[in-house]
């Protein structure tokens, strides 16, 4: 990540962004009656990416340092 706010916000909300667009395909391609993985397997991934999302989205209003001892996984 960069130590330039600007840029550092922009990245973690590139991020996010991203994060969601993953989420929305899984959702869609669980709709598909051809996909064999499991709802269940399906609806935690997407959950999962909209957290992380969340969570980005979150880190770009703060400085590039963040909170102290915050870890994002």
């Amino acid at each position: 990540m960069s130590d330039d706010p600007h840029k550092y916000e922009l990245e973690c909300m590139r991020l996010a962004s991203d994060l969601t667009q993953l989420a929305s395909e899984v959702h869609h391609r669980a709709l598909d009656a051809g996909f064999l993985a499991s709802d269940l397997h399906g609806r935690a991934l997407e959950i999962h990416l909209l957290k992380m999302a969340q969570l980005w989205t979150a880190r770009a209003l703060q400085s590039p340092d963040g909170p102290a001892g915050e870890v994002i996984n």
